[in-house]
């Protein structure tokens, strides 16, 4: 969790592919959250993205151009963002052939959506103009 005096990233747990290291001397957090093997944080200071841990099916690979982050949420093979500028909601990561559900498929009807929650095989956010929840995956 993201401790609220000075803003740093404590994880525990298992650590078997390094998710429970979180970088140090990357300032204070304003969010955080832990997936099946890898962890991602927002930096309070610049709304950046960094993503640890195992990286097999790209969900490290946070997108460039973005700029600052409003939120983060990591699933099993995949993780989720939301811009700060605009709201849009990107999903990165392609889980195994076997494991591909379309959870990192954004809906393209939804341009700007308030909050994210990626799980194992699905993902679910809300859109911003509507308070509508959507849903997609398995």
């Amino acid at each position: 969790g993201v401790a609220q005096a000075d803003g740093a990233i404590h994880c525990w747990g298992s650590n078997a592919a390094g998710e429970a290291d979180a970088p140090s001397g990357a300032g204070a957090w304003s969010s955080v959250s832990a997936g099946d093997w890898h962890t991602c944080g927002v930096a309070q200071d610049d709304g950046s993205m960094h993503c640890w841990g195992h990286n097999a099916d790209g969900q490290l690979d946070v997108p460039s151009g973005v700029g600052a982050w409003s939120s983060v949420s990591t699933g099993m093979y995949h993780t989720c963002g939301i811009a700060q500028a605009d709201g849009a909601m990107r999903c990165w990561g392609s889980p195994s052939d076997y494991d591909d559900y379309g959870q990192a498929d954004v809906p393209s009807d939804v341009s700007a959506w308030s909050s994210v929650s990626a799980g194992w095989y699905h993902t679910c956010g809300i859109a911003q103009a509507t308070g509508a929840l959507r849903c997609w995956g398995w």
